[in-house]
């Protein structure tokens, strides 16, 4: 073998190394915390995201998974904090803000909600959920002409399909029609 192949070798072997498991502690729970929310072990989740903040307390991926698992416990205060932390550390992330936006629907804070749901929608527009939600927030607030303006983005982009609300979606404009209707 020459001299050019050991580097080669050597260099190949260095990268394997580095792409292989070499990710800090803080990471790997983070995404096994991130693995036992996909299998619905929120509990064991929550665990494993604790423990990733307490190695590294600056790792915005954990406060917002660990966010999730909260929401998905039904905390939805504790994860909110969690989603506020995530965006301070990271403000341009629009997943976060469009969990947020959930999470204070849920809380009844729907103008926060609003305020979220449209800065994830301009951190990313590809973001077709979120004005699927917004527009069903703005017709269950009667604010019907800014329901009918998501709404019809949702319609064009069919991003009730990705979260399976077809039918919420023609109810909220069958709604805001017969209050058209009304006046």
């Amino acid at each position: 073998m020459t001299t050019q192949h050991y580097w080669h070798l050597i260099i190949f072997g260095l990268m394997v190394l580095l792409f292989s498991g070499c990710a800090p502690e803080y990471s790997k729970l983070n995404q096994s915390g991130f693995r036992k929310i996909e299998e619905k072990n929120y509990e064991l989740a929550l665990k494993d995201f604790n423990a990733s903040i307490a190695l590294n307390d600056n790792y915005w991926r954990a406060y917002q998974n660990r966010g999730a698992a909260f929401a998905f416990l039904g905390n939805f205060k504790m994860a909110l904090d969690d989603f506020d932390r995530s965006i301070t550390m990271h403000p341009n992330n629009p997943n976060a803000y469009e969990v947020r936006a959930v999470c204070r629907i849920e809380l009844n804070d729907y103008k926060g909600a609003i305020e979220d749901f449209k800065e994830a929608i301009k951190r990313n527009y590809r973001l077709d959920n979120s004005y699927t939600r917004l527009g069903m927030l703005y017709a269950k607030m009667d604010s019907c002409e800014q329901a009918v303006h998501y709404l019809k983005i949702a319609v064009e982009r069919k991003a009730y399909d990705a979260c399976n609300e077809e039918l919420n979606v023609v109810q909220a404009f069958q709604h805001c029609e017969a209050k058209a209707g009304n006046k």
